[in-house]
């Protein structure tokens, strides 16, 4: 459903003036802090209704932000600002902030570069969802855009999500003010996700306000936790084992987990779990911006005891390409090798896993940069997991929940 706030839903901090404004059944009223320091300006002192019990967020997935490190928007800090602070690519800010040039594309004519045609999409819209720490009523939100004084967001969306009940709710808000906190106050909305999409511009902070919901989402147990995979494979930085293990928690503000190196070419991680039915499968591709696999199969084997899957088991690579031939071969760095010798043209190549033997397709994963995949609509069992995974570079963690059998 949408809901659309009326005014007296919608309050703005004005901090030229360190003056709180609330429009409330349709007149304008005013809240000033008597403790303001009219010398500190951009310090909100006094929030509405003195907002309590704040919700820990983490961000899941974004569209793109080139100009600062994402995951700051969901700081509990305070944001921060040095006039005198640059990075390599201009000033330094905080939150989520686009390159700006969504929706734009040039098509040029390579034989006549007088042919050329610039397309512009106005639907186009930039966006980053986060996680609530738990299924919350929601009671009050924050969208900041402190110190993004000429580039705020605008044309704002937020969409609330449920997973429990399969429920969402838009709140469109038309307008971000520059440098401004915007607060959505008297709400009453259980969300497990909030989705924030906008025309490009930069938003410093979200914060989300409100109690723990009566129902919660069911408790996995972590099925893969600190399992070891069964075969070496390419591990140029870190190790498939590191995505296992409970050192791949997000801990980290820098690039961590399994990368591999560029001379790799599919990658197989075949590993056993805590035998069970397994209801869920995270792939996390945290921090990995430029350099992140770009897809990833599931397959699950179902072994009694003491049987352990071997190499030559495993699902194959089929490749084929563009002359149409089709092959099938369990190293796509060797075929590759071998195809490619003393070739000076080349064809182009379509790759998918084949199952084979005791293994089955469960599911598969289009993989994007810093993101947290998840799939929750599985259900089946497994005593071994293997992923396939194309075509090189890296990934932060993989986990496997479930209920053990």
């Amino acid at each position: 459903m949408q809901w659309k706030p009326n005014p007296e839903d919608t309050i703005f901090f004005f901090p030229e003036s360190n003056i709180l404004c609330r429009i409330a059944m349709g007149t304008l009223s005013t809240i000033m802090d008597p403790n303001a320091n009219p010398s500190s300006p951009r310090v909100l002192y006094k929030r509405p209704e003195q907002q309590q019990h704040r919700v820990r967020l983490s961000l899941l997935e974004y569209s793109e932000s080139s100009f600062t490190d994402p995951h700051s928007v969901v700081l509990f800090d305070e944001p921060t600002f040095d006039a005198n602070e640059y990075s390599h690519i201009g000033k330094t800010y905080e939150g989520v902030e686009p390159h700006r040039m969504g929706g734009h594309s040039v098509v040029q004519n390579e034989e006549n570069p007088k042919d050329c045609v610039h397309h512009f999409d106005p639907n186009y819209r930039d966006y980053f969802t986060v996680r609530l720490e738990k299924r919350t009523v929601l009671t009050a939100l924050c969208i900041s855009t402190r110190f993004f004084a000429g580039n705020p967001a605008s044309a704002l969306t937020i969409t609330i999500f449920d997973d429990v009940q399969k429920e969402e709710t838009t709140i469109p808000i038309s307008v971000l003010k520059p440098d401004s906190e915007h607060w959505i106050d008297n709400m009453h909305f259980t969300a497990t996700r909030i989705k924030c999409s906008f025309k490009a511009g930069g938003i410093t902070r979200i914060w989300a306000y409100g109690s723990p919901a009566e129902q919660q989402q069911k408790i996995l147990s972590w099925l893969s936790k600190d399992s070891k995979v069964l075969f070496k494979e390419d591990d140029f930085f870190g190790g498939p084992n590191f995505a296992l293990s409970q050192k791949a928690n997000r801990s980290n503000r820098h690039m961590l987990g399994w990368e591999t190196s560029r001379s790799a070419m599919g990658l197989r991680a075949v590993f056993p779990i805590t035998p069970g039915m397994v209801n869920e499968i995270q792939i996390d591709t945290y921090r990995h911006v430029n350099n992140y696999l770009r897809s990833a199969w599931v397959f699950s084997a179902c072994l009694p005891p003491g049987q352990t899957p071997q190499q030559e088991e495993s699902p194959l690579w089929l490749v084929t390409s563009s002359e149409g031939e089709t092959t099938s071969t369990h190293n796509l760095k060797s075929f590759f090798t071998q195809q490619h010798q003393g070739k000076t043209k080349l064809p182009t190549y379509t790759i998918e896993p084949k199952a084979q033997a005791y293994w089955t397709l469960e599911t598969t994963f289009n993989l994007r940069q810093d993101a947290m995949h998840i799939q929750s609509n599985v259900h089946f069992p497994a005593t071994h997991i293997c992923i396939m995974l194309l075509p090189h570079g890296g990934l932060h963690a993989i986990k496997i929940m479930g209920t053990p059998q």
